[in-house]
């Protein structure tokens, strides 16, 4: 009779933290709101959703509207020399493999090859698994 009252415990339990996980965490701090208007302008329109951001942690302490939007212009400051050196970087990333596969005998650089598309049709395979699985979670709504 004990090993039962454990069984039903430990199942209650079990089915208790699945439901619990599939309740969203709605539980977060509401930003404070320093504005007089929901329909006002900000000062400076950027260019890039990415412009809208505040760096990591940021948004976690307490910003006020005015300090977003300054560091909304920093940002917007800056962006486009950082999209430069992104590209930069790809590019000489780019050139640097390049490089190294001119070290590569035929039977090493078709190994990678081999290899590079195993790896893109997996990518491939598991985006299109994520989509569908979007899908089907829009219709059971």
């Amino acid at each position: 009779m004990i090993l039962s009252s454990r069984l039903v415990t430990v199942g209650l339990s079990v089915v208790s933290i699945l439901f619990l996980g599939m309740i969203p965490a709605t539980a977060q701090e509401a930003s404070p709101s320093t504005s007089t208007s929901k329909t006002e302008a900000p000062a400076t329109k950027p260019t890039t959703a990415s412009m809208r951001r505040v760096p990591p942690y940021f948004g976690q302490i307490g910003l006020s509207r005015e300090q977003k939007d300054s560091i909304y212009q920093v940002v917007a400051k800056h962006q486009s020399r950082i999209e430069e050196l992104k590209k930069e970087l790809a590019e000489a990333n780019t050139k640097m493999v390049d490089e190294c596969e001119t070290l590569l005998d035929d039977a090493q650089k078709k190994s990678l090859e081999s290899r590079r598309r195993s790896a893109a049709d997996a990518a491939k395979a598991k985006a299109s698994a994520k989509s569908s699985k979007a899908k089907d979670d829009n219709k059971t709504d």
